[in-house]
């Protein structure tokens, strides 16, 4: 199990919680928590070639005015960075912002950050 799926559990079930923070855990769970392939994104591409996409959160850090959250993304040749990128921005809340940086084709990290 991922520990940023840990720590969004664990602090799920902290009472004082702000329930914008209990929506975007969530989320979070629901799109990430033992979900490799980017089902939980709407972005479960595959291909005979090089095989299912993969998804990872590897980094949550609560900076200024929110939180960012750093994914990575190995997705099938035969898909465009484009088709990714639909896929997910169907999936975040509107005040996200997000932007692929460094990576090589087909594999690419994402940072999000959340106002």
């Amino acid at each position: 199990m991922n520990a940023i799926m840990l720590l969004a559990k664990a602090i799920k079930k902290r009472a004082e919680l702000a329930p914008e923070l209990v929506t975007y855990f969530d989320w979070l769970l629901d799109s990430f928590d033992q979900r490799y392939f980017g089902e939980g994104l709407g972005i479960d591409f595959q291909d005979e070639d090089s095989g299912k996409l993969m998804v990872t959160p590897y980094l949550l850090q609560k900076v200024e005015g929110g939180l960012k959250l750093s994914i990575a993304i190995r997705y099938p040749v035969t898909v465009t960075e484009k088709q990714v990128t639909a896929g997910l921005k169907k999936q975040f809340f509107r005040e996200v912002s997000f932007g692929w940086f460094g990576g090589y084709p087909e594999l690419c990290m994402i940072k999000m950050t959340r106002g």
